[in-house]
């Protein structure tokens, strides 16, 4: 598999995914937006990275060495470059699929956009917490954080 060098995708999907995540985040302020980062998010680039982590996943089996049934199972399978690399595709597109799913449905929240971005930071960064963050702040936004309110 000489054509898939994954340190030369995982440095390309890194960089796909830098620029898509700051037209996220400009698609806060900037309505046009919207709809193009939401086909990113929702349709093209699962399609897309969903693509490219099936072929990896397929390419590699059987696995030699590895599994999903115990931790060390799964630290051998991901000593095959290859299959770190379908295992950070995995995080990436997922990642973006639910900042895109904040950004969304902070709008129809009408949650301050200042108030989002970290949640999109930290979703950019640790997946998980972003969205805890994101859940939290939807939890409160009754307390006079939606756009429009003059209460801080």
């Amino acid at each position: 598999m000489l054509w898939i060098d994954p340190s030369l995708w995982f440095s390309l999907a890194g960089q796909i995914m830098l620029v898509a995540w700051l037209l996220l985040a400009i698609s806060l302020w900037f309505r046009p937006l919207h709809r193009g980062v939401e086909v990113l998010g929702f349709v093209a680039l699962p399609v897309i990275i969903g693509a490219a982590y099936l072929v990896l996943m397929l390419l590699r089996l059987p696995f030699e060495d590895g599994g999903y049934g115990s931790l060390d199972q799964v630290r051998a399978l991901f000593a095959d470059d290859h299959l770190l690399l379908a295992g950070w595709l995995h995080f990436l597109v997922f990642d973006f699929f639910v900042g895109t799913w904040i950004a969304r449905r902070s709008r129809g929240l009408r949650i301050w956009r200042i108030l989002i971005l970290p949640c999109l930071a930290l979703c950019f960064l640790a997946g998980p917490a972003g969205l805890l963050a994101f859940l939290v702040l939807r939890a409160v936004a009754g307390l006079g954080l939606r756009a429009g309110d003059s209460s801080p």
